[in-house]
């Protein structure tokens, strides 16, 4: 799969983020390995669409240890 075709997965990305709002959860969890992102999408662009995503949608975000710690990333 090259990087282009990520990119037609934003659907379902961006799914999890809307139907968290929409449901009122308190968080959602998105998990990536390393070593399969650069393989898949060497610039890494899905994090950033992601993340620009998020921010668009004034979430906050968060690293488990900041989370489990009762902080977020952009207070």
């Amino acid at each position: 799969m090259r990087s282009a075709e990520l990119f037609t997965n934003r659907p379902l990305l961006t799914g999890f983020v809307d139907r968290a709002l929409r449901d009122g959860m308190p968080l959602v969890s998105l998990i990536w390995h390393p070593w399969s992102l650069h393989r898949l999408d060497p610039e890494m662009r899905m994090l950033d669409i992601t993340f620009d995503y998020v921010a668009a949608q004034n979430l906050k975000t968060a690293t488990f240890q900041t989370f489990l710690n009762g902080h977020t990333s952009r207070e």
